[in-house]
């Protein structure tokens, strides 16, 4: 029981230190989980889906959040092709090598 303990805290050791690396903190993450589960099942989340969700945080913070991981280039904007008004969010390659990083950890 030890040993699995030890192990668990050495983990989340390491998962703060990718944490800190890639700037995340728990709204970000929340985020970031909530629209890669969604392009992993081909379902895109709108930005007005993801806003809408008040378990989050408030839709000015789920905004505010959201900006942030579009400039740190966690996620990317992507227009719908026949409503130029309606935005999609999706992961990009940085936001797979940070799950890796994480996934490495877990021995996964």
């Amino acid at each position: 029981m030890v040993a699995l303990v030890s192990k668990f805290l050495n983990f989340a050791n390491k998962k703060e230190k990718i944490h800190a690396k890639y700037g995340m903190d728990e709204k970000k993450c929340k985020i970031l989980r909530v629209v890669t589960q969604s392009h992993l099942q081909n379902t895109p989340i709108k930005v007005r889906e993801l806003i809408d969700m008040s378990q989050i945080a408030s839709p000015a913070t789920i905004h505010k959040t959201m900006k942030g991981l579009i400039a740190q280039k966690l996620l990317k904007l992507n227009e719908d092709p026949t409503d130029k008004r309606v935005k999609y969010l999706a992961p990009t390659p940085l936001t797979f090598k940070f799950y890796n990083e994480i996934g490495k950890e877990m021995g996964a």
